[in-house]
């Protein structure tokens, strides 16, 4: 079953299997040596097939040589068919993979906006349904994500893709910030009062303008009050009607 996704802007996939077709790589499998049969690869991308095409692009991927440019754009292709299929660590992978074999490439940002959409992806994936995820793997996911498009968006600011992630990493932040408060919580409701205090003091200062914000403060002040400290509890209450949404 595909998995709802965010909407994937798609500038080169027109290109790519043409790429396939125009640099040579033969459709057949060819008599001289070094000449890359790329045809499972050109059937399993025009059959929309995610695991017969990532099957066949790492048996090809040992062979690149001097089909490099053509194999960077496959490796795109791949991984924006698994995107789209909801096989989103197929999808991670080929990306990666992809950043990891042609850093240089010119179309790098592209690697990084796929890579992290399918991470927002299965982040996402974790809110579906009714149970709350646990909070460390929600925060683990979350932060992968971000590091993606935030590299994505520092390290090519003129990129296509910038404007499109930046909502994303807002949601995200949001998305960090709830994950350590509810961290925070549990160890309250455990009787770990010093560490449910340093983990609402961390939202508070890595987190602010976030709704989250507003809860760790309410819960430092819950925490100062079973601590006896009253009157930093009284100082910290204070503070919380400034939270932006504290009340949604």
């Amino acid at each position: 079953m595909k998995s709802s996704l965010p909407n994937l802007s798609l500038p080169l996939i027109a290109l790519l299997m043409m790429s396939l077709v125009l640099a040579g790589c033969a459709s057949v499998p060819g008599d001289e040596p070094g000449e890359v049969d790329d045809s499972p690869l050109k059937r399993a991308l025009n059959e929309q097939d995610c695991e017969a095409a990532t099957q066949a692009m790492d048996r090809l991927a040992p062979q690149q040589g001097a089909q490099a440019a053509v194999m960077a754009d496959a490796r795109l292709e791949v991984a924006y068919l698994c995107l789209s299929d909801g096989a989103l660590d197929a999808a991670w992978e080929q990306s990666v993979a992809f950043l990891r074999e042609f850093a240089g490439h010119p179309h790098a940002d592209y690697g990084y906006y796929l890579a992290g959409l399918s991470r927002f992806a299965a982040w996402q994936a974790l809110h579906e349904g009714e149970q709350v995820p646990d909070p460390d793997q929600d925060s683990a996911a979350a932060r992968e994500a971000f590091a993606l498009f935030r590299d994505l968006v520092r390290q090519f600011p003129d990129s296509a893709y910038r404007d499109e992630v930046i909502p994303h990493l807002v949601a995200l932040r949001e998305g960090l910030a709830h994950a350590e408060l509810r961290m925070a919580q549990a160890r309250f409701e455990q009787g770990d009062h010093r560490q449910a205090l340093a983990r609402a003091e961390y939202v508070n200062e890595h987190f602010p303008n976030t709704q989250a914000q507003g809860r760790a403060l309410l819960l430092m002040a819950q925490v100062r009050e079973t601590l006896g400290d009253e009157d930093e509890a009284v100082r910290i209450r204070r503070r919380a009607p400034a939270i932006p949404d504290l009340d949604h």
